[in-house]
């Protein structure tokens, strides 16, 4: 009986103690759904569930949870690591952490139940997507990098990352643009424009439940230095030894690396070997260069001239129009001279010169003893162009004309977008000389004001001449300046019949004598 009594303290003793273990379980771990970032202010929103698996009967009875405790991780401070951050009640599934903003670091929650007395344990920690991101100014584009989400597990449970970007962060203005695999953490967004703002945001959603969640909303501003707004081309004046280009740079811009280049043709790739750098600027104010390399190449074919804007990759990002000196060719043809001279170019690969013309304008300078003013020849569309000089004949011999041909580049409203102006190029010009074959010294009669007695050359153009006659045999009979021949030898006698052999030399101002020679017949009646 003694031992029963004893045996029933023992079981009470323990049987109570088991019971008091029993009530004092732990309240039951809650389910950390999902964490999110709010778009609109950046604030990180848990979500989270009771744990009913944890409640069904065949469970042991759990302290009732009267409220949830919501940790936070923490590098600095007293506390270091999941740190107690808040408290809600037991009613509560949602909490809205105001006081940190997840635009601007990751961070990292994890929830515990809490009874009267105990606090569960904590749950998986959940940490927001973080974007963070590096601009490649040189290949336009923006580099993307992000944290895997943290909490759900990192295989069939998520779906892919989707990407969504704008230009605004006004959030209805945001398009979906790539759907990324849910192990892949970065993305690069190509074909980025040069100062401008460019936003994105993440989402990852729960394959097997409704849940998703949102990444920090990212802002990126591509900052490059202002490229200039127009770069152009305004005139091109050759003279004998050097071209003159002259252009202008929108001063607004930031860039500071300009280059003159040099072509030998339109197409840059046939003339790829012809490129010639020939001078670097860093002031957007500069306005003109000479170029003087060459110089006789210039002479004899066109070249083709821009200015390039350079950014810091560096790479060209601006650059004027293309732009062509013309090289005008004369030739003369008796009592015309024909002009002709290479097309102006216009380049059409820039829209601002697309539907551009061409008009030309031939300038001539005369020179006889005085040069004589300037004439304005007819404006053309064609690249050659006739001048009748008719009407210098008899007002003396001129040795050259000379020509210089003016190119427009016009707009749709005829305003002169471009001027090309040549070198002066001269010509020559040969007097026509016609010689009677034949003399009658005794004969006084005159046709035209053509005497039959005396040998004069019949000349285009006024002009000083030398005349000499020989006989037969040789000997010089008669010589005279800017003086016909009559037939008279020395000693005053009429030269005998027969042939006489006579040199005709017309003077030129450029020491280019024209010498022409042949037969007369003396005759009588």
């Amino acid at each position: 009986m003694r031992k029963l009594q004893i045996l029933f303290v023992v079981f009470l003793v323990f049987g109570f103690k088991c019971i008091a273990q029993v009530d004092s379980i732990k309240p039951p771990m809650p389910v950390f759904d999902y964490c999110t970032i709010n778009l609109s202010d950046g604030s990180t929103t848990l979500h989270w569930s009771p744990n009913i698996y944890l409640h069904a009967p065949h469970n042991p009875p759990y302290e009732k949870t009267i409220g949830y405790v919501i940790y936070k991780y923490s590098s600095s401070g007293s506390c270091i690591g999941m740190c107690q951050y808040d408290t809600v009640s037991s009613n509560t599934f949602t909490y809205t952490d105001i006081n940190t903003i997840g635009d601007f670091k990751k961070n990292k929650y994890s929830i515990a139940a809490r009874s009267i007395t105990q606090v569960s344990q904590l749950t998986t920690n959940h940490s927001n997507i973080f974007i963070t991101s590096k601009y490649d100014s040189c290949n336009f584009k923006i580099d993307l990098t992000w944290n895997l989400y943290e909490g759900w597990k990192n295989d069939s449970t998520y779906a892919y990352y989707y990407l969504y970007v704008s230009n605004s962060p006004t959030l209805n203005s945001f398009t979906f643009k790539d759907s990324i695999y849910k192990f892949t953490n970065q993305y690069s967004f190509k074909n980025v424009i040069e100062n401008r703002d460019y936003y994105f945001y993440l989402t990852a959603r729960r394959v097997d439940k409704p849940f998703t969640t949102y990444s920090n909303l990212y802002h990126r501003f591509t900052d490059m230095p202002i490229r200039p707004n127009s770069m152009s081309i305004d005139s091109i004046i050759a003279e004998d030894k050097k071209v003159n280009i002259y252009f202008q740079i929108d001063q607004a811009t930031e860039l500071n690396h300009f280059e003159v280049v040099r072509w030998e043709q339109s197409d840059s790739v046939k003339s790829i070997f012809s490129k010639k750098m020939l001078n670097l600027f860093n002031n957007p104010k500069t306005n003109y260069f000479g170029d003087t390399v060459d110089s006789w190449t210039a002479r004899t074919r066109p070249f083709f001239y821009k200015i390039d804007a350079i950014n810091t990759c560096p790479l060209v990002v601006k650059r004027t129009n293309l732009a062509n000196t013309i090289i005008p060719k004369v030739h003369n043809q008796g009592l015309t001279n024909h002009i002709e001279w290479d097309q102006l170019y216009i380049d059409t690969s820039l829209i601002a010169h697309k539907n551009n013309y061409t008009r030309y304008r031939v300038t001539r300078y005369a020179y006889t003893d005085i040069a004589m003013p300037p004439v304005y020849l007819p404006e053309t569309d064609q690249l050659e162009i006739t001048d009748d000089v008719k009407i210098f004949e008899g007002q003396g011999y001129s040795v050259k004309f000379c020509y210089q041909v003016e190119g427009y580049e016009r707009n749709l409203l005829g305003s002169i977008v471009m001027l090309c102006r040549s070198r002066i190029q001269c010509t020559e010009v040969v007097p026509g000389v016609v010689m009677p074959d034949a003399i009658i010294p005794n004969d006084t009669y005159v046709n035209n004001g053509n005497a039959r007695n005396i040998l004069v050359p019949i000349i285009t153009y006024k002009a000083d001449y030398s005349l000499s006659i020989y006989n037969r045999w040789g000997n010089l009979v008669f010589e005279g300046r800017n003086t016909g021949w009559n037939g008279v030898v020395a000693g005053g006698r009429l030269a005998k019949e027969g042939t006489y052999v006579y040199r005709l030399v017309i003077s030129t101002s450029g020491n280019n004598d024209l010498v022409k020679t042949g037969n007369v017949t003396v005759i009588y009646h």
